[in-house]
């Protein structure tokens, strides 16, 4: 590779020769990855902006390309400085730099061991430092945090027990918690705040109050002793009410037993009979072929015959007459027994 000639320098020990990177080049403009006939360590001087100085030269593919890197410019020695955001400015970010921290940090002192606290957009500020045993407590909304003295038991509370603030220091409180969790207990409260566990028992099993301030217990037996009182009713919306040992008594005159009527219910008005002899089909689910079915007649009509049940089984009934033209209709009760 051959190198733009320069002037003839004389030395003593070897006579004359072309100078080769002693002396600068000098242009009106920077140079570039084509600027290749020159040797390594040639320095490049832009007038009056910058000064670069080549590095290497590397071929690929029958092409020479030119590394040259900037040493300096007009506005100073360091090319570009730039700050992490959010935490050093840097200003300008070229020439004589200026790095400061962002802010705003304008204390002119910090208190040894003292805690910085944000103030916003003002300056922060520091704590004093504070005192064996303090601890740093909010000053609420719009205040700064104070050390405040807070005192803990000398001596562990009892088992079960936990601390509670009184307001100035902490205490071992009278609330106590169950030291173990029962799968399916529940959890009760005295009035002196101990927090107690009721186990739990076997399936069918009601819980019972234990009275004022007693925690309430699980029953022995899933039966319920003595009478139901209740001021407007009493309603099973999950299942039956069963009475094992006793029957279902209406005490007062009057009372009586309510069944919703309308479609598959176990009381109702039959359709006339019609046919020869005279028919009529009721159709119910709550029928079985097991059932006992109440029927008596709620108008007669036609020629009365004697009536029975000629068909009966989950889907309904069949009431039929003897008479070859009976027309009445029939208020009929199925109890499944």
């Amino acid at each position: 590779m051959t190198f733009q000639p320069g002037a003839n320098l004389y030395t003593q020990g070897f006579g004359s020769r072309p100078e080769n990177v002693e002396v600068p080049h000098y242009d009106t403009r920077i140079p570039t990855t084509t600027d290749v006939n020159f040797p390594v360590g040639k320095e490049w001087i832009y007038i009056g902006n910058s000064i670069w100085k080549l590095l290497s030269l590397s071929s690929s593919q029958g092409i020479t390309t030119a590394l040259w890197v900037e040493l300096s410019n007009a506005t100073g020695d360091v090319l570009s400085v730039t700050g992490t955001a959010s935490q050093i400015l840097a200003n300008p970010t070229v020439g004589n730099v200026v790095l400061s921290l962002i802010g705003p940090y304008t204390p002119a002192t910090y208190t040894a061991h003292g805690v910085l606290i944000g103030e916003g957009s003002s300056s922060i500020v520091a704590t004093s430092a504070g005192t064996a045993g303090q601890v740093l407590t909010s000053g609420g909304a719009g205040a700064d945090p104070t050390w405040t003295t807070a005192t803990f038991p000398a001596t562990a509370g009892a088992t079960g027990t936990i601390l509670r603030s009184n307001g100035t220091n902490w205490v071992a409180s009278t609330d106590t918690y169950p030291n173990t969790s029962t799968a399916g207990a529940l959890i009760a409260a005295t009035a002196t705040n101990v927090i107690g566990e009721i186990a739990d028992v076997a399936t069918g099993q009601v819980l019972m109050s234990g009275g004022v301030g007693v925690i309430p217990a699980y029953s022995g037996s899933p039966s319920v002793s003595g009478s139901i009182t209740a001021g407007t009713s009493i309603t099973a919306t999950l299942g039956n009410i069963t009475a094992t040992n006793g029957n279902l008594s209406l005490g007062t005159a009057g009372n009586k037993i309510v069944i919703a009527t309308g479609s598959n219910a176990s009381v109702g008005t039959s359709s006339a009979m019609s046919g020869n002899p005279g028919a009529v089909v009721v159709a119910t689910t709550a029928c079985s072929a097991t059932a006992k079915v109440f029927y008596s007649r709620a108008t007669a009509g036609g020629t009365l015959g004697n009536v029975s049940i000629t068909a009966q089984d989950g889907t309904g009934f069949t009431l039929t007459s003897t008479s070859t033209n009976e027309t009445s209709t029939f208020n009929w009760w199925i109890i499944n027994a």
